[in-house]
Order: structure tokens, then sequence, then C-alpha cells
């Protein structure tokens, strides 16, 4: 029982340590947005044909 705590404790102090970390590129401008728009338009133009298409069967 006395080590449940001290590795809940070990645990935490891991997670905060990595919560903090500004070495991920989360920011907006790394996302190429025309690209993005187009790859969608596309896939929601393949989707519409397929539901058209089942919806005529």
């Amino acid at each position: 029982l006395n080590n449940i705590p001290s590795d809940g404790k070990r645990s935490a102090v891991r997670s905060t340590g990595s919560e903090g970390g500004t070495s991920l590129n989360c920011s907006v401008n790394a996302v190429d947005f025309k690209t993005f728009k187009s790859t969608w338009n596309e896939e929601v133009h393949k989707n519409r044909e397929k539901w058209k298409a089942q919806a005529a069967k």
C-alpha cells in the first residue's frame, strides 16, 4: 500500500512535466489551408456522388 501513493506522485510529476513542453508545433500557421480546403472539397464531392448513387437505388 505504501508504494501506491508514491507511484501516483511519480506519474503526476511526469504528466505535468510533459504538458508544458513547447516542442510540439500546434501553430495555426503550420496548417496549409489551401491544400486542406482542396482535399476537403474533393472528399465531400466524392461522398456526395456516392450518396446520390445510393439514394437512386
